[in-house]
């Protein structure tokens, strides 16, 4: 019994400290409020806003109220648990020192982007690795990036590394090191962007496609050493491929595209610009995987591919219509802006670029960053100039890989 009244006792005290606790809670809830309508207030006196205005009428005045508050109520929040995304992308007055204080003080990021940074420290990638909830780093055209950078970003990450989206383009000091050490250390990366990065070889493709199995997207735009037998072992370890840019990688044929086609079945999107090896054989192909497809909705992207022709187009649009594909095929016929004619008789055969105009094409379209002239055929396929941003600081518009 006198257990049970001194368990009473206490359990009167716990619930006593906790009504204290709930009426202080309550009174400093109260004199928020009273100091929020009194703000109100002078937020309608001096912005002609009426005693019947809803609250929400008055939240939406947030701009209103002055810098010495908004600095107060900053003070208040928990920045470093609030921000999450930060994108630094291209300024050009903040420098390593700063971004290494900005991150070691946001801990909760998920998404860090930082292209064009000139100078890239040891320092500021061991910062990156620390934190804990990091998916998405954007480090484009930073170049004095170098493979031990990336060395210590994933040697300090949590293991496996969280890392889901990785953009490391046009960085020329890096080499299939990096390559391997992303395979190793990011077994949940689904998307990789490394176009420009001259330095990649087959055997780096070869090796992070083998270990990386989940990714869904990849740009490898200008990556010179992109051949068949990457693309062969794309299609042996990626079935989760959903998007690829394969634009000015020259050597890939007829037989690695169509592996590649035919093994990754949800592919939506493949750009082959500027490929010259490739033929007809790639659409007519097209039209077959489609029916196979796990996809109804396919992008395509064939600007300057001399060998392709415009035939071989329409047959493919038509195919793809009858057997309720939706295909977007895009292409520009360099023979139509030269002669300013529909007209298919011309010197080249009715192909796919060609001549002088397609040697000029890709410095025309980098040192412009301005969209060219747009033809449609009566078929549906879309036939464009497709500026790139490429060499001229962001001067144009790519497609959005992320």
């Amino acid at each position: 019994m006198r257990q049970l009244k001194n368990h009473g006792r206490r359990s009167s005290s716990v619930i006593s400290k906790k009504m204290d606790s709930a009426v202080v809670l309550f009174e400093d809830i109260k004199r928020k409020e009273k100091e929020i309508d009194e703000h109100d207030s002078f937020l309608c006196e001096n912005d002609n806003i009426t005693e019947h205005s809803s609250k929400k009428d008055k939240i939406c005045h947030f701009e209103k109220i002055p810098l010495e508050i908004k600095i107060k109520i900053f003070k208040c929040l928990e920045i470093d648990e609030i921000v999450k995304h930060i994108n630094l992308n291209w300024c050009q007055q903040i420098n390593s020192v700063g971004i290494e204080y900005l991150v070691k003080g946001c801990q909760e990021l998920e998404c860090l982007k930082i292209n064009g940074l000139s100078k890239i420290s040891d320092q500021l990638m061991l910062n990156i690795a620390l934190l804990p909830n990091l998916k998405n780093l954007s480090m484009e055209s930073c170049p004095t990036l170098n493979d031990e950078h990336i060395s210590t970003l994933l040697k300090y990450q949590p293991s496996p590394s969280p890392l889901t989206h990785i953009d490391l383009s046009n960085n020329q000091l890096l080499t299939d090191e990096t390559l391997k050490e992303l395979g190793n250390s990011c077994p949940e990366l689904t998307h990789l962007e490394v176009h420009e990065c001259t330095n990649f070889t087959d055997d780096g493709f070869i090796y992070i496609a083998s270990k990386c199995t989940k990714l869904e997207v990849i740009d490898l735009e200008d990556c010179p050493c992109i051949n068949d037998e990457v693309l062969q072992s794309f299609a042996a370890h990626l079935s989760d491929l959903k998007k690829i840019c394969l634009s000015y990688c020259e050597l890939i044929t007829d037989d690695g595209v169509i592996t590649l086609l035919q093994q990754c079945t949800k592919i939506s999107r493949i750009d082959l610009d500027h490929c010259q090896l490739l033929t007809d054989a790639v659409l007519h192909n097209l039209s077959l995987i489609l029916n196979d497809s796990k996809v109804n909705y396919m992008e395509v992207e064939i600007f300057d591919c001399r060998n392709i022709s415009i035939s071989a187009v329409r047959e493919t649009v038509k195919k793809a219509t009858d057997s309720g594909v939706h295909l977007k095929l895009k292409g520009y016929y360099a023979w139509q802006a030269n002669n300013n004619t529909d007209s298919d008789d011309d010197d080249n055969g009715g192909r796919i670029g060609g001549s002088s105009w397609v040697r000029n094409n890709r410095l025309i379209r980098r040192l412009t960053g301005t969209h060219g002239s747009s033809l449609r055929s009566h078929l549906g396929a879309t036939f464009r100039i497709r500026s790139t941003n490429r060499d001229n600081n962001r001067g144009g518009t790519r497609p959005n890989y992320t």
